[in-house]
């Protein structure tokens, strides 16, 4: 909803104008893809592996894997990958790859 101000003329303040920071800058879609990672799906028997690589601390990456079901019910579970020290995004894509192939064969 548009405030009005003094003489009704149309504001677009949305009230959070004073709790921005002057000392940073604003973020670009390049910031965006990198905080946000890469993902790739997979199908596996009767499965959609969701793999993505998040970039930690150091130059590493996080792996993340959801794991959901392509028949009902088809509910997506987030299961935990170990953490380790991936170098690149494709290391850590394939360690969440390997730990939703395990957790298929083992509880799927």
């Amino acid at each position: 909803m548009l405030q009005l101000r003094h003489a009704g003329a149309p504001s677009t303040d949305d009230g959070f104008a004073s709790r921005a920071r002057p000392d940073t800058a604003p973020t670009t879609h390049q910031d965006d893809q990198q905080k946000m990672g890469t993902t790739k799906i997979f199908r596996h028997r009767d499965y959609e592996l969701q793999c993505s690589a998040k970039a930690a601390d150091n130059g590493k990456f996080a792996p993340g894997l959801v794991v959901c079901k392509q028949v009902w019910p088809t509910r997506p579970r987030e299961i935990a990958v170990p953490r380790g020290d991936f170098a690149t995004e494709d290391s850590a894509i394939d360690a969440a790859y390997a730990q939703g192939v395990e957790w298929i064969t083992n509880y799927g």
